[in-house]
């Protein structure tokens, strides 16, 4: 392995330091394009404001290394360990973290549009504000990490474990969350417009969000807050609501066929066009909802308070 603990380097670099000893080197503003760094000792380095543009860092260690305003995109990371490093306004932009570690992470208001990270391992990471569009983070590990504002855009989520993460005020439009588990985190005020939540795990989960146009077909929804919760063109068909919070959501042209909204709270809901055909309403709360030519036949509506229900035309029931 190559000794060079403390040095600094402030010239080009694109050589082969594969294997490298840089151990808490100070490296800031260095230029590692193209460079061969797989497999080198960066941890606790000071490597930011950095160019490592389609530089090979698979298996490198930069456990706890000052990464801020450096540019990664493209560079291949996978294999990483990034545990506890700093990558506040990083460019990760079609990075490749295939199985990388960052865990309790800092990528405050990175830039990480289009990165690959299939079964990354991202725990406890801080990702306020980051631009994940276009992210594969398909079977990532990102419980209890934190999302609040950030950009996820068209992402793929699909089997993601997002359990107690932090997801407030999160753009998602079009993101892919199919088979993700999300028991337990916080997707307030977030904007899911076009999201797919099929087969999500969702219990639990307080999703007081814009969720039009959302695939949520036989989802789990039981324990979660939809209150005031926009579903508009939303498919929910069959899915599992039974018990949930649905008090002043928005419902229009929403399917709920077949869906068990059994001891639901639809108090003061605004209903149109929805389909509600075969669903289990028994022991809901409808009063004071707006309801308008829906279809409700062959709807269970035993045992239901209908108090002060509010019906735009004759409603089939």
């Amino acid at each position: 392995m190559k000794d060079m603990r403390d040095m600094e380097l402030k010239c080009q670099v694109s050589a082969d330091l594969a294997g490298a000893d840089l151990f808490k080197a100070a490296l800031s503003r260095t230029n590692f394009f193209l460079a061969n760094l797989s497999g080198a000792n960066l941890r606790y380095s000071d490597i930011s404001t950095c160019l490592f543009g389609e530089a090979d860092l698979v298996l490198a260690d930069l456990t706890g290394a000052d990464l801020r305003w450096s540019d990664l995109s493209r560079a291949d990371l996978r294999g990483t360990d990034l545990s506890g490093a700093s990558l506040v306004l990083a460019k990760l932009d079609g990075a490749n973290l295939r199985e990388a570690n960052l865990s309790r992470a800092n990528l405050e208001n990175a830039s990480a549009t289009a990165m690959r990270g299939i079964n990354l391992n991202a725990p406890h990471c801080f990702m306020p504000l980051a631009k994940l569009d276009g992210a594969n983070l398909r079977e990532a590990n990102l419980s209890r990490t934190n999302l609040r504002e950030a950009n996820l855009t068209g992402a793929n989520l699909r089997g993601a474990d997002l359990r107690q993460s932090d997801l407030p005020q999160a753009k998602a439009l079009w993101a892919d969350f199919e088979g993700a588990d999300l028991v337990g985190a916080n997707l307030y005020r977030a904007e899911l417009r076009g999201a797919n939540l099929r087969d999500a795990k969702l219990r639990g989960v307080d999703l007081q969000a814009r969720l039009c146009s959302a695939d949520l077909r036989e989802a789990d929804l039981r324990g979660t807050d939809l209150s005031g919760a926009y579903l508009d063109r939303s498919n929910l068909s069959g899915a599992n609501l039974s018990g949930v919070n649905l008090s002043g959501a928005h419902l229009s042209y929403t399917d709920l066929s077949g869906a068990n909204l059994s001891g639901a709270d639809l108090s003061g809901a605004f209903i149109a066009w929805a389909d509600l055909s075969g669903a289990d309403l028994s022991g809901a709360d409808l009063s004071g909802a707006e309801i308008c030519r829906s279809n409700l036949d062959e709807a269970n509506l035993r045992e239901a308070n209908l108090d002060g229900v509010k019906l735009k035309k004759k409603e089939k029931q």
